[in-house]
């Protein structure tokens, strides 16, 4: 039985783009060609962080996010395992993770910020440490924050014109009130004509 020109070609297609597929999804799952440096950061909400997703230093990628998992010891907190490609860069231990937004949707990624003051710890992190964490604040957040101060001042602007309120109502006693009233009530009567003319 001889095999059609067409039936190898289409055979070859297919293999061909099992391969592409396969190696796609290693590469998106965090897998790495040639060696690596992983760390962990450990978050109180990872919202939006998955595997794969990038680990950025000073915009510029990495590395990538390997795992997210609760963590073995307090579940209440997310472990996230990360790896940075270039093993020549070297983590102070004085360094911080930034779980950031990379866009409006919430899709997140790591911020590597390395503390390169002269107040930073000469000690290097190893491979298989953690680094500290912290978190962005939300667009949400960064409102509030924003708008308490405003919303504080007005209402101790509307408490003080309630108090001058009431000091006005106060001056204005029964006795100057009813003044008031006789005097627009001799303004609203008819004028009586005399005989100067």
């Amino acid at each position: 039985m001889e095999v059609s020109k067409e039936y190898k070609l289409g055979l070859l297609v297919v293999i061909g783009a099992i391969l592409v597929f396969i190696s796609l999804n290693l590469l998106k799952s965090g897998l790495s060609i040639g060696s690596s440096n992983e760390y962990y950061a450990v978050f109180d909400d990872a919202t939006g962080l998955k595997a794969g997703n990038d680990v950025q230093l000073n915009g510029v990628k990495i590395g990538r996010v390997l795992e997210i998992q609760l963590h073995p010891k307090n579940p209440a907190y997310i472990l996230a395992k990360f790896n940075l490609e270039n093993t020549d860069i070297e983590v102070p231990a004085s360094s911080e993770a930034w779980l950031i937004s990379t866009d409006i949707v919430g899709t997140k990624c790591i911020d590597l910020r390395l503390d390169l003051s002269d107040t930073a710890s000469s000690e290097m992190l190893a491979d298989g440490d953690t680094l500290n964490s912290k978190k962005e604040l939300t667009l949400e957040q960064e409102f509030m924050a924003q708008i308490n101060p405003l919303k504080d001042k007005t209402e101790k602007l509307i408490t003080r014109v309630e108090d001058i309120i009431v000091e006005i109502n106060e001056l204005w006693d029964s006795s100057a009130s009813y003044t008031f009233e006789e005097s627009m009530y001799a303004r609203a009567q008819p004028l009586k004509p005399t005989n100067n003319w």
